[in-house]
């Protein structure tokens, strides 16, 4: 079981340099390859999203999506054993985004495995994976943004 403990601001004179600092490190240490990895199942699942639902019969293709749900959750998983956002604002939406996923995937897997087909359930599901989706078209840019400004400001701040 994991607590949640909260996140420690940044302290009150630390500079927009040494934030920025802050973020490629964290950037370079993981983050890179977590976003890589996240920004990989969530445009799978979008594909899925958009090729494997019969709206018509209402069905959904559970063998496309099994994969897609055992991969964000593993992804998931892993972004979550490592050093968060430095940016309080960007570390909480990367944590509620890690979240979602976590849950999102976590009952999905659930319900592909169960024995029974609860139409509720399944709705249920769908929608935390839809929400998941949403978080990571917000989260993730704007993080991918902020990382590339950061980078862009990095040689001049080197400079002085």
């Amino acid at each position: 079981m994991s607590l949640a403990v909260p996140e420690r601001p940044p302290a009150a004179d630390t500079d927009e340099k040494v934030r920025s600092f802050q973020l490629l490190a964290w950037c370079k240490l993981s983050g890179q390859a977590d976003m890589v990895a996240l920004a990989s199942r969530y445009t799978a699942l979008g594909k899925w999203f958009k090729e494997s639902a019969d709206t018509e019969t209402s069905a959904v293709d559970a063998d496309a999506l099994r994969p897609v749900c055992t991969s964000l959750a593993r992804d998931t998983v892993t972004a979550r054993k490592r050093l968060g956002v430095p940016d309080p604002h960007l570390g909480r939406a990367w944590s509620t985004l890690l979240a979602k996923g976590r849950d999102a995937a976590g009952e999905c897997t659930s319900v592909l495995d169960s024995e029974t087909d609860d139409v509720q359930r399944n709705t249920k599901m769908l929608e935390q994976l839809f929400g998941a989706y949403e978080q990571a078209g917000e989260t993730l840019p704007t993080l991918t943004d902020r990382v590339t400004t950061a980078l862009e400001q990095w040689p001049q701040w080197e400079a002085d």
